[in-house]
């Protein structure tokens, strides 16, 4: 890859690679309580990496999608018949 050439080259000038996966989810149905109908697309990433003398941004900026953001927990369980058990990086 020319970021992988660069990091050859002049390592101390190109990051690591971001996180190289998305977890695509979606999730619809009837919501029990309202009866309408819902839909909850969601797309996390890893990331991305890190350079030097700086950590990479945070995993919570979505890597292929630059601009998307992680949805809220508070968010999503406010508009989804859906508890959230637990959200954690590895």
């Amino acid at each position: 890859t020319v970021q992988g050439a660069l990091a050859k080259a002049i390592p101390e000038r190109v990051g690591a690679a971001e996180g190289g996966t998305a977890c695509n989810l979606l999730i619809g149905g009837v919501h029990p309580e309202t009866g309408d109908y819902y839909t909850h697309y969601q797309l996390d990433g890893g990331g991305w990496g890190g350079r030097k003398g700086s950590d990479g941004n945070s995993a919570q900026c979505i890597a292929h999608g630059s601009t998307i953001r992680a949805t809220p927990i508070e968010v999503f369980e406010s508009r989804y018949p859906l508890r959230t058990v637990e959200y954690r990086l590895r």
